[in-house]
């Protein structure tokens, strides 16, 4: 029978208990200090804070919803209530973006768990920057006053360099004379614009100070009011870029290449790169051979025959209407032995596109003379009114073997012209399209002199004469 005092009795024990009942407390994460780390860190403490902790609370980061493999947590440590540190390590390649921070913990009384989210991002690494003539003077003779570049320096080998130095341009920047690029070093531009400002001493914006040297992804402007000239002075501004080969160069260290063969390489590149100069410039991209090369090295006691293996690569690039006077792209004098027909020995000048002003003369594309087998190939130019060439292949040094093909040339008084230094020339491919205009001129599709002349597969038209061999129109 139950009793008042036992029904008493019952409802005070169902109160207790659910009075004495563990309470099921949610934990939140107010804030994380520092919210944010770069890569390649060690040993750093995250203070995360918020309600409710316990010494049971772990702490794990999250990315794309499953664990992180770039973030260790070394240890946590609840120091009360509101605050938990964690020590952790950011690993090098851990990627850049915001990760999922999280807080677990038992609920009181062990039943279930309960969690709290907050956002912690992972930066790029800091990155050591260098000054224009900063460390070790990055571009010799140049003072930190005549240019504001930073750059980056990384040892990444490769380019067609080995065990190159690359600079990475962090910013477009200014500079008021010439940079000098060191031997085995390349210059990543980063597509960047470097702009040459008035007052501006040197003869390029850009230049070698070794015998292999790379640049590309790079633009190149001239500001209005800079001083230039033609043919170069040494002081004033003839070229955006001139890698010439010369005894002033520092020369490259005697090599082994892959297959063990002995050779002293120069190699000297650029692809990737905009020419725009508000000032017509007397060449826009100039790679050259001194012709007191051989005779300085002689003087010095070397063999020049050593030297001769040249690989100069001109792709990509891009020259804007009336950035030139005599020539957009000229690659001349440098010779190719063309030994063991290794693909690397050559000289070329392909995938680009060129623009010429109206009333500007030259040619878009000057190639030679050089001593051995060369291409000009699958080029873009827009003459647009050129004086004189499209493509122009100058003969000497033994030139022979120049292939012209798969090349597009509008509005050039002559699209393509080879003189009567080259031995062997091969027209494949080829679209030529004249001005159209008349105006007393006589066009020429193509214009040649060479010994041997070999025609394939290309079209011609709008010109008074499609072919002329040795100053004669053999196809109207």
């Amino acid at each position: 029978m139950i009793t008042t005092h036992t029904r008493l009795i019952c409802i005070l024990l169902l109160v207790m208990g659910i009075f004495s009942a563990p309470r099921a407390v949610a934990i939140d994460i107010t804030s994380v200090d520092p919210p944010d780390a770069p890569q390649d860190t060690t040993g750093l403490e995250v203070h995360i804070y918020g309600n409710e902790f316990t010494n049971k609370a772990e702490v794990a980061f999250y990315l794309d919803g499953g664990p992180a493999p770039g973030i260790t947590v070394n240890s946590s440590r609840t120091t009360g209530s509101n605050e938990i540190i964690a020590n952790i390590d950011i690993a090098a390649d851990a990627s850049e973006a915001d990760y999922t921070l999280q807080v677990s913990q038992q609920r009181r009384g062990g039943k279930g768990t309960t969690y709290a989210t907050a956002t912690f991002k992972v930066t790029g690494k800091p990155k050591d920057t260098v000054e224009c003539g900063g460390v070790d003077g990055v571009f010799k003779e140049v003072d930190v006053s005549d240019c504001d570049c930073e750059f980056v320096k990384k040892d990444e080998g490769g380019q067609g360099t080995p065990s190159a130095w690359i600079w990475v341009l962090q910013g477009s920047c200014e500079t008021h004379t010439t940079l000098k690029l060191p031997q085995y070093e390349v210059l990543n531009g980063n597509g960047h614009t470097l702009t040459a400002v008035e007052p501006f001493y040197g003869p390029s914006v850009l230049t070698n100070a070794g015998h292999r040297t790379h640049v590309f992804s790079l633009n190149i402007a001239v500001d209005a009011g800079v001083t230039t000239s033609c043919p170069s002075d040494g002081t004033y501004l003839s070229s955006a870029i001139s890698f010439v080969l010369d005894v002033s160069k520092e020369h490259p260290k005697e090599s082994t290449d892959k297959d063990g063969r002995f050779y002293k390489l120069t190699r000297l590149r650029a692809w990737g790169i905009n020419v725009d100069s508000a000032v017509p410039l007397c060449k826009a991209i100039e790679f050259r051979r001194d012709p007191t090369y051989d005779p300085k090295l002689q003087e010095a006691g070397l063999d020049p025959s050593e030297y001769t293996d040249a690989v100069v690569l001109v792709s990509d690039v891009t020259v804007s209407s009336g950035s030139y006077s005599e020539a957009g792209i000229q690659v001349s004098g440098f010779v190719n032995s063309g030994q063991s027909k290794r693909n690397v020995d050559k000289i070329g000048v392909s995938d680009n596109a060129v623009m010429g002003g109206d009333g500007t003369g030259g040619s878009a594309i000057l190639f030679g003379p050089v001593d051995g087998p060369g291409t000009v190939s699958q080029n873009a130019i827009s003459a647009n009114g050129i004086g004189e060439f499209g493509i122009r292949v100058a003969g000497g040094y033994g030139t022979d073997d120049v292939r012209i093909e798969n090349n597009n040339v509008v509005g050039a008084q002559t699209a393509i012209q080879a003189d009567s230094g080259v031995k062997d020339a091969y027209f494949k491919s080829n679209v030529l399209v004249g001005d159209g205009r008349g105006g007393g001129s006589y066009d020429i599709g193509i214009d040649t002199d060479a010994a041997t002349n070999n025609y394939r597969s290309n079209r011609i038209n709008e010109f008074d004469c499609e072919v002329r061999e040795g100053g004669s129109c053999i196809l109207p």
